[in-house]
């Protein structure tokens, strides 16, 4: 059995044609382009010599209790003499008035709403705490809507 249909080459030929022979043509020209037309002279002693490049990387770490930073050594304390003496008492603070206790959940999706709608994050959360020191809030929608009363 024979096959009857037969392969038309006029859209393939137009599809190389127009679409591929520009985008091979750009890249042979960039390839082109990059060879010098003369070959460069060697020079052995060129004015500044090549560095490698480098990195430098530096770490600061906290100093956990017990260790000590490098080159110092640890000297213990002497032992307190034991002294019959009562301790001093402390001087009595004010207690801070007791503030309306608003959820952190509130506080946090209040603030991000204001920073949402324009405000900046600084901003939002000063206006959010000092209304949440004058009263307590049970949602954000209502916290936003009086920070945007104000």
């Amino acid at each position: 059995m024979h096959n009857t249909v037969d392969w038309d080459s006029g859209p393939a030929f137009w599809f190389l044609f127009f679409i591929m022979l520009p985008i091979v043509i750009h890249f042979l020209g960039g390839i082109m382009s990059g060879i010098p037309d003369e070959p460069e002279e060697y020079d052995p002693s060129p004015e500044r010599p090549w560095n490698p490049p480098s990195i430098n990387v530096s770490i600061n770490l906290p100093n956990f209790k017990g260790s000590t930073e490098i080159g110092t050594t640890h000297k213990p304390k002497k032992a307190a003499k034991s002294r019959s003496k009562q301790p001093k008492p402390k001087p009595k603070q004010p207690e801070p008035s007791p503030q309306p206790a608003t959820d952190d959940v509130v506080i946090s999706e209040s603030v991000g709403g204001l920073c949402h709608l324009g405000f900046k994050k600084g901003e939002a959360r000063k206006l959010v705490k000092s209304l949440c020191s004058k009263k307590k809030y049970n949602s954000a929608e209502s916290l936003i809507r009086d920070a945007l009363c104000v």
